[in-house]
């Protein structure tokens, strides 16, 4: 990778964690505002609602770069990478993002019924909680953004492969 695409992954990436950490601080004033004591099991449980908060942070972390990189390549070339990997994912965006979110979300959701059990408390106090959701939507984010980034690279680099091949000098002078 050049300088400028690792620059530019790193900001998205920035972004995405950030803008993942405030949905997820949203959600949790949503969902749990106004409780005291919220219990880890159930369905209104901290467990539980680890399906659909990793299952939108997944989601929408591969679509919006996957589009939002597939734009910027398409009138700035250099942002794909002179690597060609073979991908099995779908070239629909939407279908894409299910197809990663669903089943990071079920193994998020595995992890988080046979994990917390052991290492929390049965009923979470809203703060505690609003922080570990805050954390945990910023990771999902930080581990899924640069990923979708890539591959879209390099699905460019398969169709785009003559102007893919530039250096970071080009790229300057290019820009």
């Amino acid at each position: 990778m050049t300088h400028s695409q690792r620059r530019y992954v790193v900001i998205e990436t920035a972004i995405g964690v950030f803008i993942s950490a405030a949905i997820s601080i949203l959600f949790v004033f949503v969902v749990f505002g106004g409780q005291d004591a919220i219990p880890l099991a159930g369905l209104g449980g901290v467990a539980f609602d680890a399906l659909p908060q990793s299952f939108m942070i997944v989601f929408m972390s591969v679509l919006m770069p996957t589009v939002l990189t597939r734009r910027r390549i398409h009138s700035r070339t250099h942002l794909c990478i002179n690597k060609i990997i073979r991908v099995s994912f779908p070239k629909n965006s939407f279908l894409r993002a299910l197809y990663v979110a669903a089943p990071a979300a079920v193994t998020a959701w595995l992890f988080h019924i046979s994990i917390l059990p052991v290492v929390s408390p049965p009923e979470w106090r809203f703060f505690p909680l609003l922080f570990y959701k805050t954390v945990y939507g910023a990771f999902v984010s930080f581990v899924f953004v640069p990923v979708a980034i890539y591959v879209v690279m390099c699905e460019a680099s398969a169709t785009y492969s003559r102007s893919c091949v530039l250096t970071d000098t080009e790229v300057e002078l290019n820009s």
